[in-house]
């Protein structure tokens, strides 16, 4: 299939809406694994694009202003997360 077919597909179908159905089909996938591997090989090697300026303050505003409230719940699930790290792999 041409680059120029695939690209004309991709603009017609972005912004689809899939039914109830099939969102349900599809969770609770389980992938081979040999087609985990070829998912693997389609992305290894390509760098995404890099952040542009104002993305970047974004991202670095929203982690100035964090309550001390949020700050307690991210310091809580950290702990338990470090507390039980490994164990689902014994």
């Amino acid at each position: 299939m041409k680059k120029e077919t695939r690209q004309k597909i991709s603009i017609a179908l972005t912004g689809r809406k899939l039914s109830q159905s099939h969102i349900e089909n599809l969770k609770g996938r389980k992938f081979t694994d040999d087609h985990k591997e070829k998912l693997r090989q389609a992305k290894l090697g390509k760098k995404r694009k890099p952040f542009s300026a104002e993305t970047r303050q974004k991202m670095s505003e929203s982690k100035r202003n964090v309550s001390e409230e949020t700050r307690l719940k991210r310091s809580e699930a950290m702990k338990l997360y470090w507390a039980t790290r490994g164990s689902h792999r014994r």
